[in-house]
């Protein structure tokens, strides 16, 4: 066996300073990859933020459009199921949120009408979208006429739906009838 002796301090201490020296690069390089992942850190979290922040607005103005307003609106599946209503809807039905969602959307349509609903359905799985009149039934049994306007759509998830907006034609169709009855007293008098 050979032994090596070092001849000076300088012998010793080179691999020594040159372990050193790669260490101090090492970590000199660690902290650069260390600051530069905090600092891509930093701004995916502002702009995580600033999605954030839109994704807020955006489902603000939704509420507000849905809440607010005056037409019934209704989102429910093609089977019709009653995902979700909103306030005006629940008014015009005289039933809570929960009542309604209960219960299948076909059966707030008075039965007599049964035929206009199919056709309604008809044109909106065929043409997407359709416009009709139908008659409606209160949650206390009592018939109102309704003009509906419905949509079908995809949501983000692939599911199929549809949303109607409804709006309370009654008083309309009953001044119609007036003026109707108007025009036959006023044609049939002489003058």
């Amino acid at each position: 066996m050979v032994a090596v002796v070092a001849t000076s301090v300088d012998e010793v201490l080179a691999p020594l300073e040159r372990r050193r020296t790669l260490y101090l690069g090492g970590a000199a390089v660690m902290s650069a990859l260390l600051l530069g992942m905090a600092w891509l850190a930093e701004r995916q979290m502002r702009g995580d933020q600033r999605l954030i922040a839109r994704l807020g607005a955006s489902e603000r103005r939704y509420r507000l459009i849905f809440e607010r307003n005056l037409a019934g609106v209704i989102r429910m599946r093609p089977d019709g199921v009653i995902l979700e209503t909103n306030p005006a809807l629940q008014a015009m039905f005289g039933l809570d949120a929960a009542r309604l969602h209960a219960q299948p959307a076909w059966s707030l349509v008075d039965p007599a009408d049964a035929w206009r609903l199919r056709q309604l359905r008809e044109r909106l799985s065929r043409e997407s979208q359709a416009t009709g009149e139908l008659r409606a039934l209160r949650g206390d049994g009592q018939p109102f006429d309704v003009d509906v306007a419905g949509a079908s759509y995809v949501d983000e998830t692939g599911q199929a739906g549809v949303l109607l907006v409804l709006r309370d034609i009654t008083e309309h169709q009953r001044l119609l009838r007036e003026q109707r009855q108007l025009h036959e007293i006023l044609d049939a008098s002489p003058d």
